[in-house]
């Protein structure tokens, strides 16, 4: 098989993942959803417990039907860590991050919710941790997101921090294609269970 046909093969794997995942996410109940949020607050709890206080934590304001992740916000500023939201720069292929709070992010690129670039802004390698949506994600701690790559860069930029998919188990796969700039998460948190990685 040649490259050019690989290529066309995984990109209509990834594309057919996408919409699998993302209609699993949207036929959830409102109820469903906010018990695996819950589920899944307390989980990343235990996560945040482990990094010290005065961290720096990056969440992200779910759009749509992704996991919604106001209670860990919540529960690292509690345990006196400092949460960061992305922003995407025009031009840019990795994301900012942002000091604020959710009730501080307004419309920006692509439907997301950002914080104003006027806001403080934190360098990447002094992130602790990550907590990243995604579509699709496998036992392997492969992610699967929109195809833009702007988690990918951002990880290659903040190498020691720690990388956690937040995601509801119906988005779990068998497998989830790679190509060789996608890094793998250390772990994953679902509302059944929390999953970790050697990556």
């Amino acid at each position: 098989m040649t490259s050019d046909a690989s290529d066309g093969s995984a990109r209509h794997t990834k594309s057919a993942l996408r919409s699998r995942a993302l209609a699993c996410r949207d036929q959830l109940t409102e109820e469903g959803r906010a018990l695996a949020a819950r589920a899944v607050a307390v989980r990343g709890e235990a996560v945040l417990a482990g990094l010290s206080p005065g961290s720096v934590i990056a969440l992200y304001a779910a759009k749509g039907s992704e996991l919604e992740v106001r209670e860990l916000d919540e529960s690292a500023r509690r345990l006196g860590q400092a949460v960061v939201y992305p922003r995407v720069v025009r031009g840019q292929p990795w994301l900012d991050f942002h000091l604020a709070e959710p009730a501080q992010l307004t419309a920006g690129a692509f439907g997301l919710r950002e914080p104003a670039a006027t806001f403080p802004l934190v360098p990447l390698p002094q992130l602790a941790a990550f907590f990243v949506p995604g579509l699709a994600f496998d036992e392997t701690g492969a992610r699967l997101g929109w195809g833009r790559g702007y988690y990918d860069s951002t990880f290659v930029r903040a190498p020691r921090a720690w990388r956690v998919g937040v995601a509801f188990e119906c988005q779990v796969v068998e497998h989830v294609p790679r190509a060789a700039h996608d890094i793998l998460l250390h772990e994953l948190l679902t509302e059944a269970r929390q999953r970790s990685f050697g990556a």
